[in-house]
């Protein structure tokens, strides 16, 4: 047996016990794999404290992509369909990194992979490597502290303003701050909100080059809708862009993101700001960012 496939289902069962509850997925798989094995190594083991979200993972389990053939189950079902193979792959990874456990919008990424991949084992050590591995690090956007959460925000206001100037003037005037519609998109690299069609393409691209790919999707996502969100007061703003995800054409978003004027030099210059600003500003910087973080949260990850 491979060490990873025995090291997974040792997890598998350890999360039992401590609750008593095609082509593009072999590309996307071989992608991170590369790294997997030696990321698994490094996290620590143990049983971890559950009760902080155990229910909310199976509330959030049952209500990640309904309408997905996949995660259908019969109520009988408890061992084989997708939310079963979803609920055992995330108490796994909530054993494998007890420090994060398990947070709301990773479930979205694991489906994913599942859906992709249509096996248990690789997605989990999909979501390890993009866990854990650079140039992803979405381990940082649910720890926590949120830190990564902080950062990704920061970065695309900064690309917003020097990219979409108007729209950030018009988001200003309005009183809108980007947290108020990103936090899902940046937290869940667009597995919640938006249709497979633009949410592979962007994958496929962002397993290979990282969270610029990201920026520059959220640059022409914004684009693409930014005369219509020009005439809209704050409350429809908000509204037009709760909405207008589900409609999304990903092949077009796709080609205009290749577009945007924004480069890794951007993408550094921001991180380098944000985390210099965290450092003059101390606790009070992080504590403030990271209120407004968890109050959006609660409202937009449901």
């Amino acid at each position: 047996m491979h060490e990873r496939e025995g090291e997974y289902f040792d997890l598998v069962e350890k999360a039992a016990r401590h609750n008593c509850h095609s082509n593009r997925g072999t590309y996307l798989y071989a992608a991170s794999s590369s790294s997997s094995s030696s990321t698994a190594r490094r996290h620590p083991r143990g049983a971890g404290d559950s009760s902080d979200w155990a229910g909310a993972l199976d509330k959030d389990i049952r209500r990640t992509f309904p309408k997905h053939s996949l995660f259908r189950d019969r109520q009988d079902d408890c061992e084989s369909g997708g939310q079963a193979s979803l609920r055992r792959l995330l108490h796994a990874y909530s054993i494998h990194d007890p420090q994060v456990g398990y947070c709301q919008g990773m479930n979205f990424i694991a489906a994913m992979f599942l859906t992709v991949l249509n096996d248990e084992e690789e997605s989990f050590w999909m979501l390890v490597s993009v866990m854990n591995s650079e140039p992803y690090n979405l381990r940082s956007m649910f720890q926590r502290d949120m830190a990564g959460t902080q950062e990704a925000l920061y970065v695309a206001e900064r690309a917003v303003k020097r990219f979409l100037p108007e729209l950030a003037r018009h988001f200003e005037d309005e009183h809108v701050n980007v947290s108020m519609f990103l936090i899902p998109w940046l937290m869940t690299v667009f597995t919640r909100n938006f249709p497979f069609d633009l949410v592979l393409r962007v994958w496929d691209a962002f397993l290979f080059e990282g969270w610029c790919v990201v920026y520059r999707t959220v640059l022409a996502l914004l684009a693409d809708v930014q005369e219509d969100l020009l005439v809209l007061p704050f409350e429809g703003i908000l509204g037009y862009l709760g909405e207008f995800t589900s409609k999304v054409d990903g092949k077009k978003i796709v080609a205009s993101s290749y577009k945007m004027p924004m480069k890794h030099k951007h993408l550094f210059k921001y991180q380098k700001e944000w985390r210099a600003l965290s450092r003059k500003g101390g606790s009070d910087t992080r504590v403030v960012m990271k209120d407004t973080v968890k109050r959006v949260c609660r409202n937009i990850i449901k």
